[in-house]
């Protein structure tokens, strides 16, 4: 007879079925008892300790996930951001590549030569063109120097 996860081998008092040559069982011999481990899933009902255990568990493990998830979303913001300034860059030096040239703040100096009655403006950093603009002297212009003489 088997039952759940044991074996069993049952005779008549005691005493393990034996066969003989003529198919009678003896009645002389042992009965042998075996017993073979094993282990298999079965359902079990929880204690009540162990539901509230679960139940912190599961509150702590929700709790992760909504940290996690506010955690992504904040990162998701911050590199969305690093990306747009990245592409913003990106825009600016396709720009300069594409036109060749880029604006600057550069010193200058504007020269009023008032023997040849000019304004020259003048690039500072020796780049090319060295004169950015040249032009006549307003009459206001005139006048100052005008001032600069009668003192």
């Amino acid at each position: 007879m088997k039952k759940e996860g044991k074996t069993f081998v049952e005779g008549k008092s005691g005493e393990a079925p034996d066969a003989v040559p003529n198919g009678s069982i003896a009645e002389s011999a042992k009965i042998e008892t075996v017993r073979t481990p094993f282990k298999t899933v079965l359902k079990c009902k929880l204690t009540d300790a162990e539901t509230l255990a679960y139940a912190r568990e599961m509150a702590d493990v929700h709790a992760a996930i909504a940290q996690l998830e506010a955690d992504m979303k904040s990162l998701a913001t911050e590199y969305k951001g690093k990306i747009a300034l990245k592409l913003a860059r990106l825009e600016t030096l396709s720009t300069y590549v594409a036109t060749g040239h880029e604006h600057r703040s550069v010193d200058c100096e504007r020269v009023y030569d008032y023997e040849l009655r000019l304004v020259t403006d003048v690039r500072l950093d020796k780049q090319e063109p060295y004169i950015i603009e040249q032009r006549g002297l307003t009459t206001d212009e005139l006048q100052r120097q005008l001032a600069l003489i009668d003192k």
